[in-house]
Parts: structure tokens; sequence; C-alpha cells
């Protein structure tokens, strides 16, 4: 039995995940169709989506909106942050994978994160969480490096979940890649903001939100106007979760 994370990749010679399993589960009809493409039977393929969004979905169709709100408080206090202080999460995620498989320019990211320390520094009014990616890809080195004491208000949350996480945010935004932690923020009623500057531009790299509504900004200075609107403006705020339900 094989079940595959994410969506496959096969045509970018990612194929180890097939293996010699008799029964695979799939996520999607992509999924299939790549599959097919390379002379595995249908009759092995079970299409079943993602089985770690189900519970959260019911969550999400049955809790009433609001009380997404109000629990929010209760969440920074378990979490040890300020309850007065919005909280802005930047969800990270390796730019290259392996060795020969590079996402995204090197350089750009690097910048990126270095106007985000400034960022943090200016807006002593908010509270900031690194939430890496918990694959074993990605910088946990360098976040920790970029705390200090001038940052109070910045942490780097390595053993707490994505979804305590997400419980208490205000605003989530995801760093030069985008990963289904998209889809886990718009579950917890979360504005998810994809922050697009290094990503080459590539039909292989694009990212599933690319023909959706969902707010995407190229510079530090983008975010922090839109994150601005978000948590000042109630109807900006509304009009985002309104496309993240779409």
């Amino acid at each position: 039995l094989a079940i595959s994370h994410g969506t496959l990749r096969f045509k970018n010679s990612m194929r180890n995940i097939i293996g010699n399993s008799t029964v695979k589960l799939i996520n999607s009809n992509q999924d299939l169709e790549w599959i097919d493409s390379l002379g595995m039977q249908n009759g092995e393929l079970n299409k079943i989506g993602s089985l770690g969004y189900e519970i959260d979905y019911k969550n999400y169709l049955n809790k009433p909106r609001g009380k997404f709100a109000r629990d929010k408080e209760i969440k920074k206090l378990n979490l040890g942050l300020r309850q007065d202080l919005q909280l802005i999460v930047m969800c990270t995620s390796e730019i290259s994978l392996d060795l020969g498989v590079p996402v995204a320019n090197p350089k750009k990211h690097r910048d990126a994160l270095r106007e985000f320390l400034f960022l943090v520094e200016s807006r002593q009014d908010l509270q900031f969480i690194i939430k890496a990616h918990p694959g074993g890809g990605d910088y946990y080195s360098l976040y920790r490096s970029m705390l200090n004491a001038n940052l109070p208000n910045l942490a780097f949350y390595e053993q707490v979940s994505l979804k305590a996480v997400l419980d208490a945010s205000d605003v989530f935004f995801m760093i030069n890649y985008c990963s289904t932690a998209a889809i886990e923020a718009m579950l917890c009623r979360v504005p998810v903001v994809f922050f697009d500057n290094a990503i080459y531009k590539l039909d292989g790299w694009q990212d599933n939100l690319i023909n959706t509504d969902i707010h995407r900004v190229a510079t530090m200075k983008e975010l922090e106007l839109l994150i601005d609107d978000l948590l000042q403006n109630s109807v900006s705020k509304e009009k985002t979760l309104a496309k993240a339900d779409k």
C-alpha cells in the first residue's frame, strides 16, 4: 500500500513514490492521468482526496464563523503569546528540492528574509511567528539565527503544530513557496497571503493558487500594507475569507 502526499510530479522525474506497492492512494484526477501516462494500470489506483483535512473541513463547515475569532485570544495565551497584539505567521519551505531541483532564486529568497526582519523590527505593535516546513529540507538553523534580543516580537516555534499556530494567528503568509499549509490556514478562517517574489517562472513551479483571487504580493512593503488592511478593515478581511471559501 502506498499513499502520496501533495500533488505528484512524475513529469519532473520524481518517480520514486510509485514504488512496488500493489495498491496506491492518490489525491486527484491529475495524478491519475499522470500515472496512467507512465503505463500504470488504473485498477491499482484509488483516488481518495486528502485524508488529513477531513476533520478540519467538517469543523470549518459546522463551526459558527464568529467562534473562530473568539477563540484566538485563548489560543494565543496557550502559546505564551501576548493577547493584546495581533499575530502574523510566516510559513516557510525549502526552495530547493534536493540538489538538482531548485524552485526559487536563492538571492531573492535571502533578501526577502532580511526585509522581513526589518519589518518585524519596525512593527513592535505586532507579533510574528516563523513556522517552518516539517520536512528535513527547510532551514531551521537559519531561522534560529534570525532571533535576537532586538526582536522581542519574533518567535520561531519548532515543536508546536501548524494547527495550534493557525488557531492563534490573524494573518498567514507563505514566503516564496506555496505549500498545502495554505489550505490549512483557510480551514482555520485565517486570511492567506502568498509572498511571490523568488519562484522561478516555470510552468512546473507555479502554484495552484495562481489562477484564484487569493492575495499575492511581490515586495515586503506591499505585504505590510496588505497586513494593515486585513487587520484594520473588516470589509477587506471578510472579502478575503470569502475568496478562500470559493
